[in-house]
């Protein structure tokens, strides 16, 4: 990409909180609130966008938070904006190689980085979360597989919170000229993401609802679910944060697919990409993504 993939993620920190679903974000909110003790596994935690997310909400008492992710680099950053943020809000911070320990006045804070592929992961003997997240996740993972090991992770009536699942719709405006060519390049795109995990086909383009169908035969009760759709277009003329940034690598990543494939002719691929690029800089380019947030609980 044209930007690191780092720097992807801030720069998509944004669109993300502004696209996470409203109804579906106050439900599992308001679940948390009333817990004086909550531990919370975030799988895949990138550079920690959901740990800022549980750290800025007013809970109550004790916050235990184990991070995981296979990327050291994304660790280190997630670790130094969990620090700075703390510090912001005057706790009293004490770190150690990949722990931290927060306290202020009676709340006390912990994160726990843990490097891990998802594949060699597994928690300690009796270890149990009240929560486990899933930010932009489950397209990697097998979702009947994944929520089997996720359900005995949890203890009981735990919650299982998964946002930004992409659900097979990828759209740029304005329509192209040329809808044949668009039209099968952003279909391969959805065909790329078939991946396999131990195995076993992965949610891929389809992963929302193929979750949503997995919750319910492995033991969950769905909350509540409901679209996070990303809207990546120019508002009154101007692109929104870091919107321009993703569209970009977004643009970059479906034209990488499609190059990399050799189904299309390169000519006329290449036409399609400086046309959409060109109205990228113009500010005239909008892309719309969409995708389902769901909140399951552990039945029983």
């Amino acid at each position: 990409m044209t930007i690191s993939f780092g720097d992807y993620l801030d720069a998509k920190f944004l669109l993300d909180e502004r696209s996470l679903n409203r109804d579906v974000k106050a439900v599992f909110w308001a679940a948390l609130r009333s817990r004086l003790v909550l531990r919370v596994l975030d799988l895949g935690c990138g550079h920690g966008a959901t740990i800022r997310r549980l750290l800025e909400e007013p809970l109550l008492g004790r916050l235990d938070i184990t991070a995981v992710d296979r990327d050291g680099d994304l660790l280190d950053k997630a670790y130094a904006a969990t620090v700075e943020l703390l510090e912001q809000r005057e706790y009293e911070v004490s770190k150690e190689d990949a722990f931290i320990r927060a306290v202020r006045d009676r709340e006390v804070t912990t994160v726990r980085f843990i490097k891990r592929d998802l594949k060699e992961f597994a928690p300690g003997e009796g270890e149990k979360w009240d929560v486990i997240t899933a930010h932009a996740l489950m397209d990697l993972l097998p979702p009947a597989f994944i929520l089997e090991r996720l359900r005995d992770w949890l203890a009981a009536n735990g919650l299982f919170y998964a946002t930004l699942n992409y659900d097979a719709g990828t759209t740029l405006f304005p329509a192209a000229p040329d809808a044949d060519i668009e039209g099968a390049v952003l279909e391969y795109y959805d065909r790329s993401m078939s991946r396999t995990f131990e195995g076993l086909p992965c949610g891929g383009a389809h992963s929302g609802r193929l979750l949503h169908r997995a919750m319910l035969a492995k033991g969950f009760e769905v909350l509540a679910y409901g679209s996070s759709d990303w809207s990546l277009t120019p508002f009154c003329g101007r692109y929104r944060d870091g919107d321009a940034q993703c569209l970009e690598a977004l643009l970059e990543m479906i034209w990488g697919e499609a190059s990399r494939s050799s189904l299309f002719d390169p000519e006329a691929l290449k036409a399609w990409y400086a046309g959409r690029l060109a109205q990228l800089r113009q500010q005239a380019l909008g892309l719309i993504v969409h995708q389902i947030d769901l909140l399951g609980q552990k039945i029983g």
